[in-house]
């Protein structure tokens, strides 16, 4: 009785797996650097640091433009510009802001204090337009996705579209993580057998082996 009282009150599939999702499942940042460029990308966009077109560049006073992160994580080292080495630090110590470990999380209230001062500024739009409209492969493309879009659709492209994605599978008694583009209304972790291969594998991978050999 408890069991058919159950069955006529549960939430359709939509609605559980959508607070399934909200509850467990947040989109990584993409790593622009990692990126496949598939823009010719001019010498001028890249960072003199990393190498790779800029992300959230500032530009120094003497007009040397690197990624924030970049230029940040050098001045922890030396308070000069990583080009010319012209000093780029205020009256005052600084020397607190170079002592302190980062932890992976770097450190930017130098780099505020630096735009305060006019020592770091933000760089021209023109900039920021360019390399936001470098074009890019999805870092899912060795998965096999073969979206191409402008860098600065990458992430929306990764947070809402890309099929390649591994999100919650809709199972609440299952943990595992499934494709996107595989979402269906039941748990596709159970062992199955190829038919063509005749191997034991889940569920979710036929359709994986399928596309292998298709």
């Amino acid at each position: 009785m408890d069991a058919l009282l159950n069955l006529s009150i549960e939430r359709p599939y939509s609605t559980r797996f959508r607070e399934r999702w909200q509850g467990s499942h947040r989109e990584a940042a993409v790593d622009l650097r990692a990126l496949t460029y598939i823009s010719s990308v001019d010498d001028n966009l890249n960072c003199p640091i990393c190498q790779c077109p800029f992300v959230r560049p500032v530009m120094t006073k003497c007009d040397h433009i690197f990624c924030g992160d970049c230029l940040n994580t050098a001045l922890k080292t030396s308070l000069t510009c990583p080009v010319d080495r012209r000093p780029l630090s205020l009256e005052g110590d600084d020397s607190e802001f170079m002592e302190q470990p980062d932890g992976g999380n770097p450190d930017i209230r130098l780099l505020r204090r630096l735009r305060k001062g006019g020592l770091v500024m933000d760089v021209p739009n023109a900039i920021l337009n360019m390399v936001d409209e470098l074009r890019v492969k999805c870092p899912n493309s060795a998965a096999g996705c073969k979206t191409e879009t402008t860098r600065c659709n990458i992430q929306g492209h990764v947070n809402k579209d890309c099929g390649y994605v591994k999100v919650p599978c809709p199972s609440e008694r299952c943990n595992l993580k499934i494709r996107r583009k595989d979402l269906g209304p039941h748990c596709l972790h159970g062992t199955v057998t190829c038919d063509a291969c005749e191997t034991e594998m889940i569920e979710a991978d036929l359709r994986v082996c399928a596309e292998d050999r298709a």
